[in-house]
C-alpha cells in the first residue's frame, strides 16, 4: 500500500500522529448542500433575469444619444463650412469629411442634404426612429445632379464649392454651394 507525500512526511515527524491524522479526499458533507446550492442559483438566475434588461436598455439608450449628438456635430460643421465659403465668394471649393460612424447598438441610416425642394435642409434619421431637421440658414446646398444626396453609416469626403448661377434652370440666379463625393 503506498502512503501519500504527506503521510510520509508526517510519519517522519511524528510516528504517533502520523497513524492518527486521516486526509480527507473530496467535498466536505453537508446536510443543507442540497437545498443551499440549487436556491443559490435560483437567486442569481432571478437577479440577472432582472437586471440584465436594464443594463441592456441602459446602454442602448446611451449609444443611441452618442450617435444623436455625433451627427448633429456633423451637421452643424457642414452649415459652419458652408457659411465660410460662402463668404468667401463663388469659385472657393473645399473637400470636408463627414464621419458619420456607428455606434455599438445604433447607427445612422441616413443623411439627406442638397435636396432641390428643400435646399437649406438637412435631414436625418438614426436606428431606432430617431429623426432630426437642421435649416441652413440663407445658404442653399445643391447636389451636382441636383437630387438630394443621402449618406450612410460611415465616413464619407465631400467637395463644397461656391457657385453663383441658375442651379435649378429657373431664371433666377442665385449664390448657392454645390455639394459632390470626393
Amino acid at each position: 500500500m503506498s502512503k501519500s507525500f504527506y503521510t510520509q512526511i508526517l510519519s517522519e515527524l511524528d510516528p504517533y500522529m502520523s497513524s492518527r491524522i486521516r486526509l480527507k479526499r473530496g467535498l466536505p458533507s453537508d446536510p443543507r448542500a442540497l437545498e443551499g446550492l440549487p436556491l443559490q442559483l435560483l437567486i442569481i438566475m432571478v437577479v440577472l433575469a432582472i437586471g440584465l434588461p436594464v443594463v441592456y436598455t441602459s446602454l442602448t439608450y446611451y449609444d443611441t444619444q452618442n450617435v444623436i449628438q455625433r451627427v448633429e456635430n456633423q451637421v452643424e460643421y457642414i452649415e459652419e463650412k458652408a457659411k465660410m465659403m460662402r463668404a468667401y465668394g463663388p469659385g472657393n471649393s473645399d473637400v470636408i469629411t463627414v464621419d458619420l460612424e456607428p455606434g455599438i447598438f445604433s447607427g445612422v441610416r441616413y443623411l439627406e442634404l442638397g435636396n432641390r425642394t428643400f435646399v437649406n435642409l438637412i435631414r436625418w434619421e438614426v436606428d431606432g426612429g430617431h429623426t432630426g431637421l437642421h435649416t441652413v440658414e440663407s445658404i442653399p446646398l445643391v447636389s451636382e445632379a441636383g437630387e438630394a444626396m443621402i449618406l450612410g453609416s460611415g465616413t464619407h469626403r465631400l467637395r463644397m464649392e461656391t457657385r453663383s448661377g441658375d442651379p435649378f434652370e429657373e431664371g433666377e440666379e442665385i449664390l448657392y454651394i454645390e455639394i459632390s463625393s470626393a
